[in-house]
């Protein structure tokens, strides 16, 4: 029973190994080592490199100048040469079933296991090489990046513009930036007209490509690596950028467009420095940038007509409230005047009245009998004519 119990252990062992020995999907297992190279990761201290150490998920592994050494993982390999910073990102940034490599500097040679999809891929600052099962090598420097294929078809594609290409055996696909603007996919085969041939079957991708930087500290500073170089530099913190709400649609497609014409304009003027560009690219590179250019040019005058109108607009309006107020004040004016008039008016007449009322109750007053004496109506001056002061007046009593 005992040993019985014992086999069953040892089949369920082989079966089912424990966690603890478990390997990730990801760990790469270090080989032969010609040289110097460290691992280091974020809040663990650097550590030198041995045959038969396992670079896991967010580590990030640096060759010294003369060295070189081999990344074993199953039958696939990775060959680093000298002076060469590539990281494996961690895992929960890995799809499942995938392998992604950051490679920033120096020289790689890769030999993938062939599936049926794409599982495989290179990120560069430059350029992103991704394949089915193939030999390649990748070269990144400070002016760009270069893949070669041994075997088996790679696509790559350029970070900045999105052109993309299957490049096969013999062939070789780069990417190079002056100035910081990328000159553009260059594909080169064995021969001129397959060369040609093949700058024909370049696509662009529509979906940006996320960025890529290298950073590390130093001295307790954060540095960020130059793409493709060791070479560190301070780094400038990002940028905030406050949109203006004062600028139209119209004008804010202006400034894009604007934006654009510029790159454009500076990556032909590159593209006609380029020692590897044909004539056919540069021809295409002057082409699109005075496509461009017309374009912003069109945008400008588009946001200006806008503008203009709205101001035209906007004076008409103002015309219109001033006009429709000057009526109103004209109006209330008149009405006032017609008012006052209408009330000196009645003031008048009630006046009028009165003077008429009083005349009738008192008939001596009436300016008609100014003189009162001679007034042979009023009784008052007969009795003066009876009195004997005026005998005409009594008369007339």
């Amino acid at each position: 029973m005992r040993s019985l119990l014992l086999c069953l252990v040892f089949i369920v062992t082989l079966l089912f190994p424990p966690m603890a020995f478990a390997k990730s999907s990801h760990d790469w297992k270090v080989g032969k080592v010609i040289g110097t190279a460290y691992i280091a990761a974020t809040g663990i201290k650097a550590k030198r490199v041995k045959s038969g150490m396992i670079l896991h998920p967010g580590e990030t592994l640096s060759t010294r100048a003369r060295t070189r050494l081999m990344l074993l993982r199953g039958k696939e390999r990775i060959q680093v040469g000298p002076h060469a910073i590539m990281a494996i990102p961690p895992a929960r940034h890995i799809k499942e079933g995938k392998t992604l490599i950051l490679h920033q500097s120096g020289h790689l040679d890769l030999t993938v296991n062939k599936l049926d999809v794409k599982h495989f891929s290179v990120h560069t600052p430059f350029l992103v090489a991704v394949v089915k099962g193939t030999t390649f090598s990748v070269d990144v420097n400070e002016r760009g990046a270069d893949v070669s294929v041994s075997s088996g078809m790679v696509e790559v594609s350029d970070r900045d513009s999105g052109e993309t290409a299957d490049i096969s055996r013999g062939q070789q696909a780069s990417v190079s930036k002056v100035n910081g603007v990328s000159t553009g996919l260059s594909l080169k085969a064995s021969t001129p007209k397959a060369t040609k041939a093949l700058q024909k079957k370049k696509t662009i991708k529509r979906k940006t490509l996320p960025n890529f930087r290298a950073i590390k500290k130093v001295k307790g500073k954060i540095k960020t690596l130059k793409p493709g170089s060791l070479k560190a530099t301070k780094l400038a913190p990002k940028a905030q950028v406050t949109p203006n709400k004062r600028l139209t649609p119209q004008q804010k497609r202006a400034l894009a467009k604007a934006n654009y014409a510029k790159k454009m304009k500076a990556w032909a003027a590159a593209m006609q420095k380029h020692p590897k560009a044909t004539k056919a690219q540069r021809r295409n590179a002057r082409m699109r940038a005075e496509a461009a250019r017309r374009d912003a040019e069109e945008a400008q005058s588009t946001a200006e007509r806008s503008s203009r109108n709205s101001r035209n607009s906007n004076r008409s309006r103002a015309s219109d409230r001033s006009r429709n107020s000057s009526r109103s004040d004209s109006f209330s004016n008149s009405w006032a005047d017609q008012e006052a008039n209408r009330s000196a008016n009645s003031n008048r007449n009630e006046n009028n009245n009165g003077n008429r009322n009083r005349n009738r109750d008192n008939p001596g007053n009436n300016g008609n009998s100014g003189n009162s004496g001679n007034n042979g109506n009023n009784g008052n001056n007969g009795n003066n004519g009876n009195n004997g002061n005026n005998g005409n007046n009594g008369n007339n009593g």
